[in-house]
């Protein structure tokens, strides 16, 4: 966005507006309370960047406060005696680190010390029987900020306070008219320079602006500030006084902070609302507002202090019992009590009927039926040709579809296989698949099952396959599914305690966590595949090669996923030959013969959840 310029110079005769109040207005008078002979208790609130206490007594307080150097704050109660048996408050913040409290005989007080750790403002507000001291964390001095900001004002006389008004305005939106009251009060020069927003590095993101006044109107020059941001802003009755700053090229939001801390003011924001007032006043709002509060709760407790307590029995029939009552413990009220009951799984709520109304709310949402998955698999031993008839020849590219085939195959990237293979109906381009490092290849088969079914039973009777197994698993949502299938192999080891047998599994193991997802008919699967095999003979005995693969996919309610690329092959050696003839050397051929046949199959597996 490029840069706005906005410049107002107004030279103005006129008085200022007498001041709306002092941070020290008066607040409306309360009832007269008889003198506080008693210190009741002292409460602690705590909250990131202040601490307040609550001072209770037996009447108002009379009471004195300093600060002695910059860790200690003392406050005395006077003609008070103390009913509270603790002599040390432990506190442990980052403003103060506990509360001291002793009693002083002559004259008759009780003193409250307040052990800082670090340089703090400090309030002390009474409210009826109560002191409410606040400590917050402490502000720059202003004439700091205003020391980094000035900037060396140009040579040459001022203007004239009789030379005659001279306006200069480029003031669009109704920016013009805001400064027409300041123009009847306003005596000196003011200069506003508006820019575009830029990122401050303090932390400050407002529009940029320049600001030059001196002897302005702080009140005209806040509402200034609100048109710039485009904010609505509050000012409170008891904001006055002049301001007299230049600041270049700075975020408005950071002008405003400058400006607030030059006059004790504070802010506190709703939204798009800016509310600004005397640090005192909004400090006596927050405390009025922390009082209110408290008294709500102690109206709320006494109210559920008075109501009979009832008991019922929840029953749970799906969710697990302990996991159901950690949850609704938090809707139990101060006097409330859950207990368990595992043989009947049933909770035992005896509360006010209110909070049991809320209970059994929250358990009626939250034990619902869990979905269960049935997890079809069949395992297949099958020849190259055979594969290659349903489509699954893993890297070799057709180009002409088979019509004959029911099925289409549709490629499915995830984990360590490489990106989505595309939708080919009967083979897969070789280019279009990743290798494996696993040896493993995934794909999503869409066709009907019973089809399926089918052709592998015809490919078994042609002696094109062998299923292998065909395991079905029910599981709930969320819980895994084990499906194992191979052999143990034995092998001896000899030791110090003799010769022992100890079996390994050569197996493949499938392991299937579903995930239903409700609304769309889908169920994800998260599926780890290992296939162990017994590999070359050893002097200690057999090796075991093993490979494992971990991949999550989604398919649709009742569709199959294919896993293949599990090679195996088969070598076997055949001789024949007339006895005695055929073991002449050289001429021997000429009686016997020698066949070698390699035998290559694939193994695949073919998963298939179904939402039950």
């Amino acid at each position: 966005m490029g840069t706005m310029r906005l410049i107002i110079v107004v030279l103005l005769a006129g008085a200022f507006v007498n001041g709306f109040g002092s941070t020290e207005a008066a607040t409306d008078e309360a009832p007269a309370l008889e003198a506080a002979t008693l210190l009741k208790s002292v409460g602690v609130r705590q909250e990131p960047a202040r601490i307040m206490s609550l001072v209770e007594g037996n009447g108002a307080f009379r009471y004195e406060v300093s600060l002695l150097g910059d860790n200690r704050l003392v406050l005395d109660l006077l003609d008070v005696e103390n009913e509270i048996t603790e002599p040390v408050i432990p506190v442990d913040h980052p403003l103060l680190h506990r509360i001291r409290i002793g009693v002083h005989h002559d004259p008759r007080m009780t003193r409250l010390v307040y052990d800082l750790r670090d340089t703090v403002q400090y309030s002390v507000v009474p409210i009826g029987r109560r002191l409410v001291v606040t400590l917050h964390e402490s502000i720059p001095a202003p004439q700091d900020v205003a020391t980094e900001l000035t900037l060396p004002l140009p040579e040459g006389p001022l203007p004239d306070a009789e030379q005659p008004p001279v306006q200069e305005s480029t003031v669009d939106e109704g920016v013009g008219d805001l400064f027409e009251d300041a123009g009847e009060h306003v005596e000196e020069k003011m200069v506003i320079d508006v820019q575009g927003l830029k990122t401050s590095p303090s932390g400050y993101t407002g529009q940029r602006i320049s600001l030059d006044f001196q002897a302005a109107d702080l009140r005209n020059v806040l509402r200034m500030i609100a048109e710039v941001s485009r904010r609505n802003m509050v000012i409170g009755e008891a904001v006055s006084g002049q301001v007299a700053i230049r600041l270049l090229n700075v975020p408005w939001d950071q002008g405003l902070d400058v400006i607030m801390r030059m006059h004790s003011l504070g802010k506190v924001e709703w939204g798009k609302v800016i509310f600004i007032d005397t640090v005192g006043n909004i400090a006596r709002q927050q405390e009025a507002e922390l009082l209110e509060q408290e008294i709500a709760l102690r109206v709320k407790e006494t109210e559920l202090s008075t109501q009979e307590l009832v008991t019922e029995l929840i029953p749970v029939n799906y969710a697990d019992l302990a996991e159901v009552a950690a949850i609704v413990a938090d809707q139990l009220s101060s006097r409330g009590d859950i207990k368990q009951d595992l043989r009947t799984q049933t909770l035992i709520v005896r509360d006010v009927d209110a909070s049991i109304h809320e209970v059994r709310e929250l358990v009626r949402k939250i034990d619902s039926r869990t979905p269960q998955v049935l997890i079809e698999a069949r395992i297949v031993s099958a020849n190259r040709n055979f594969a290659r008839s349903l489509g699954i020849q893993w890297g070799i590219r057709q180009a002409v579809a088979n019509p004959t085939n029911p099925f289409t195959f549709q490629g499915i990237g995830g984990g360590e296989f490489g990106n989505p293979l595309e939708d080919f109906m009967v083979n897969l381009p070789a280019q279009s698949l990743a290798t494996s490092t696993a040896g493993f290849t995934y794909g999503k088969l869409l066709g009907d099952l019973l089809t399926l079914d089918m052709r592998l039973s015809a490919g078994e009777t042609l002696g094109l396959t062998n299923i292998v197994s065909s395991p079905k698993i029910i599981t709930l949502d969320n819980k895994k599914a084990l499906i194992q299938q191979g052999t143990q192999i034995p092998f001896q080891t000899v030791s110090q305690n003799g010769t022992q047998t100890t079996f390994v599994d050569a197996a493949l193991v499938l392991d299937v966590l579903p995930h239903v997802i409700a609304h769309d008919d889908t169920i994800g699967l998260k599926i780890t595949a290992t296939r162990n095999s017994v590999g070359v003979q050893t002097d200690v005995g057999p090796s075991i090669e093993t490979r494992e693969a971990q991949t999550e996919v989604l398919v649709k309610n009742g569709e199959t996923i294919v896993i293949g690329g599990i090679l195996e092959e088969t070598k076997t050696d055949r001789s024949g030959g007339i006895p005695y003839l055929s073991k002449i050397p050289v001429l021997g051929w000429m009686f016997k013969n020698k066949s070698v046949t390699v035998v290559k199959t694939e193994l695949l597996i073919f998963i298939t959840p179904t939402i039950l």
